[in-house]
């Protein structure tokens, strides 16, 4: 299959595609890290202390996490943090984040499994799970609510994959028109930004209080 975004095959079927040396010079849009084996995705499973469903195990398979246009994928990582400059396709986030007790939010149902998370424009995250029905849901972060949902995990990838693809400028950045986070998520930035608020200093409060869009 042709690469749009030109890219660069590493060793052991590691690959990394869309370089964009103006944000950084190691950047890039996908890092596809390699697969796992059997005892990998049995290491994974374990790190992630909850059932792992067959859908994400396969996609472990072909990539261990990484990242694909600005969403970023669990994977394993033996409980270790590595940060190798010189790495292009970098470590994965571990597959515990989302999934393991102590670093879920209530609200999430247990048979939900997290396997992702992406950014909004500031202070908004979108985290991404699997359902015990197998569809996908995007849930805020910090609040009991869901933006968008897809029939299967697939339905997710070519939704997203392709949406996000037709956003891109020919420097690799989305266009401002962009909605980082889909579906019905537009009040998300918002509200973070007034429950964060009183995190900021007195003067960053008064300048985004002078600055704030209407």
């Amino acid at each position: 299959m042709t690469d749009p975004l030109r890219g660069v095959d590493l060793e052991e079927g590691a690959y990394v595609s869309g370089h964009v040396p103006h944000i950084a010079p190691q950047a890039y849009l996908v890092r596809h890290p390699k697969g796992l084996d059997d005892e990998g995705l049995a290491l994974a499973e374990t790190e992630a202390t909850r059932p792992m469903p067959s859908v994400y195990q396969e996609f472990l398979r072909e990539m261990n996490g990484g990242r694909i246009l600005n969403i970023d994928f669990y994977g394993l990582t033996g409980g270790m943090l590595l940060r190798d400059p010189t790495d292009p396709v970098g470590q994965p986030f571990s597959i515990a984040f989302d999934n393991e007790w102590y670093r879920r939010a209530d609200n999430i149902p247990e048979g939900h499994f997290g396997f992702a998370a992406a950014n909004g424009p500031l202070r908004t995250q979108g985290h991404f799970f699997l359902t015990s029905i197998g569809t996908v849901e995007m849930y805020h972060r910090d609040e009991d609510r869901i933006g968008k949902s897809w029939p299967s995990f697939s339905d997710f990838l070519l939704d997203e994959i392709t949406r996000r693809l037709a956003a891109l400028d020919e420097r690799g950045k989305f266009q401002d028109t962009f909605q980082l986070l889909p579906g019905d998520t537009s009040d998300w930035e918002a509200r973070a930004e007034e429950k964060y608020l009183d995190s900021l200093s007195p003067f960053a409060r008064m300048k985004r209080k002078i600055w704030r869009p209407r």
